[in-house]
């Protein structure tokens, strides 16, 4: 029997009908035989084929990120005046600040604000200083006589020793000490105006120049020592006019040269030219004053009033006191 279309029947009927059709025909269809078992190996195949595929992308763009980190400049640590990594973390409040009255301010927006200083604790010492006891030893005798005067000078072997007996010859003596051997060494004798009387407690009259030593009396009276030649050289006395030859004169000698004050004013011998010179006076007084050498650039002058001490540099290089 065939189906008429009905005159009457809408559109809309006709296309129920033919779906209605069309999948009974669908499900009278016998399916084949492995159709879950194909369709189940394709859905494994596709997910295998995606896993490989995302994996693949995974590590092309790991190895695409280390090349890039390797290439790109690395920031360098900054240090502190310690010497420490200085690390600053960005504030997460606007800067403020206090004022005068104690009222906390917000700082304007844009203001730039220096971080503040880490402090880094210094580093202890790994083992503090040990005081150690020093030990005395007994020199063997010298050859020299009681001294009440004397004067001595280190030359980086032996120490150089002038001494007189005042009680008996005024004459100086010299000797040389060596303390490695624990031996003493007569030397050549002084000039005969090297005596006791010229070794005042308040004035240093011998120091080593580097390679003799230079020795002078209160009066002006310049001497060399060659300690390696056992030699004595006179060098040019100070003149008359300087003054050097009351009996209140005080001299002092420096690796450099000889420094001297008398009732007439103030002078320099400078041992490298042998000349004498005359000196502006320091600001204070010159009638008690006591002189000595600091090193090889200058000389100090203190005067000594009641319970007053007043002191006064003297630069060798400029001629100047401070």
């Amino acid at each position: 029997m065939t189906d008429q279309p009905d005159a009457a029947s809408s559109p809309l009927d006709d296309e129920f009908e033919r779906l209605g059709r069309r999948s009974g025909a669908e499900l009278r269809t016998p399916p084949p035989s492995d159709g879950y078992r194909r369709v189940e190996r394709a859905s494994r195949t596709r997910r295998a084929t995606i896993a490989t595929i995302t994996t693949v992308a995974a590590v092309v763009i790991m190895a695409a990120g280390i090349l890039v980190a390797r290439r790109e400049p690395q920031p360098q640590p900054q240090q502190n005046d310690q010497g420490v990594e200085a690390t600053s973390t960005p504030p997460t409040a606007p800067p403020t600040s206090v004022s005068e009255s104690g009222t906390t301010v917000a700082e304007p927006a844009g203001t730039v604000v220096a971080p503040t200083p880490s402090v880094v604790a210094p580093a202890t010492s790994a083992a503090a200083p040990v005081a150690t006891r020093g030990v005395f030893r007994v020199l063997d005798d010298s050859p020299l006589a009681p001294e009440f005067a004397s004067s001595a000078t280190w030359t980086g072997t032996e120490a150089i020793v002038l001494g007189a007996d005042d009680f008996g010859s005024p004459t100086l003596s010299a000797l040389g000490y060596d303390v490695g051997l624990d031996q003493w060494r007569r030397l050549a004798d002084p000039p005969p105006v090297l005596t006791g009387q010229s070794l005042s407690p308040q004035s240093q009259l011998t120091n080593w120049t580097g390679s003799e030593v230079l020795i002078s009396t209160n009066q002006g009276e310049v001497f060399a020592y060659d300690p390696v030649e056992d030699l004595w050289t006179a060098r040019r006395p100070a003149d008359v006019s300087t003054g050097l030859a009351a009996s209140d004169s005080r001299v002092a000698v420096s690796p450099r040269g000889v420094l001297a004050r008398s009732s007439l004013g103030w002078w320099w011998y400078d041992n490298s030219t042998d000349l004498w010179e005359a000196l502006p006076p320091p600001a204070f007084g010159i009638e008690s004053s006591m002189i000595d050498a600091l090193g090889r650039v200058a000389m100090v002058a203190t005067q000594v009033d009641g319970s007053t001490i007043t002191s006064a540099v003297f630069d060798i290089d400029r001629r100047t006191w401070r």
